[in-house]
């Protein structure tokens, strides 16, 4: 089993490149294991994707280099950009708490317009005219 940690002179074809979607039709309309092999790969449920990668770079990132003020600044420019992580995290909260009231709202006239719909078909003093029977 080859993996690209291994052997790191293999260069990996890009999973959503046009490459790997033609492999994955061709591998589809010869034998259908190799094309859903190749779509997992692509949609990153295959087990050999360098699985150290985050790991490392996390490790790297939190490395010190030995130059005081060089740490001082890659400390305050992580926590700049964790802050605008948090305040993105936050923007996207509201955002979708207002697309979900819009929704509610939209709802709410949608229903409020059929019943008036519904009440202005309806035969003075009776019920409204049941549709099923109607077809």
């Amino acid at each position: 089993m080859i993996h690209q940690w291994q052997f790191p002179s293999i260069p990996m074809p890009d999973p959503h490149g046009p490459a790997t979607l033609a492999a994955m039709i061709v591998g589809f309309v010869v034998f259908w294991p190799i094309g859903l092999a190749i779509l997992l790969w692509r949609l990153g449920k295959w087990p050999f994707r360098r699985p150290g990668k985050t790991a490392r770079d996390h490790l790297r990132l939190h490395r010190r280099s030995g130059n005081m003020a060089f740490d001082a600044y890659k400390r305050e420019t992580l926590e700049r950009i964790e802050a605008e992580k948090r305040r993105l995290a936050e923007e996207q909260t509201a955002f979708e708490d207002f697309a979900r009231d819009l929704q509610r709202a939209r709802d709410q006239a949608e229903l409020n317009q059929f019943l008036a719909t519904r009440q202005a078909a309806a035969p003075p003093g009776g019920s409204p005219p049941d549709q099923r029977h109607n077809a």
